[in-house]
């Protein structure tokens, strides 16, 4: 039941990050600006919501989807390292600026990269885990 409950997490943590990263084909956009033939939305929530939750949601998917296959065992490891992993992880994410003020742009790691490394890191070390206790049991 929990596997389940995950994933429906992770598809509605994609649509509401997806919807929120795309206010003007929603209509949710407030601030719209033109510059140029393109027209853009000036709204704060793209980057300190939207981004940041579509790019964890796509990092969570495949997880998601790997624990629907896996014994209990697996899962039970999995949900240990994930409660600790996804607190810290948010609590990194927040903290981070969205955007740098500095000239050296290229050496600062915003709130969206932050949360690619976080997001990566998880599914990377989520499948670790799944397969050792997966395996340790054969």
């Amino acid at each position: 039941m929990a596997r389940y409950l995950f994933l429906g997490i992770a598809l509605t943590s994609f649509a509401i990050g997806w919807i929120i990263s795309h206010p003007l084909e929603f209509g949710i956009c407030e601030s719209v600006y033109t510059f140029g033939e393109g027209t853009f939305c000036l709204d704060d929530s793209i980057k300190h919501i939207g981004e940041p939750l579509l790019a964890m949601s796509l990092c969570i998917l495949p997880v998601a989807l790997v624990l629907l296959i896996v014994d209990s065992r697996a899962f039970k490891s999995w949900e240990r390292f994930a409660r600790w992993w996804l607190l810290i992880a948010t609590l990194i994410i927040i903290a981070t600026p969205a955007q740098s003020n500095s000239f050296m742009d290229f050496y600062f790691i915003g709130k969206e990269r932050m949360t690619w490394l976080m997001g990566g890191l998880f599914l990377i070390i989520s499948l670790l885990v799944i397969a050792r206790a997966h395996f340790r049991k054969a």
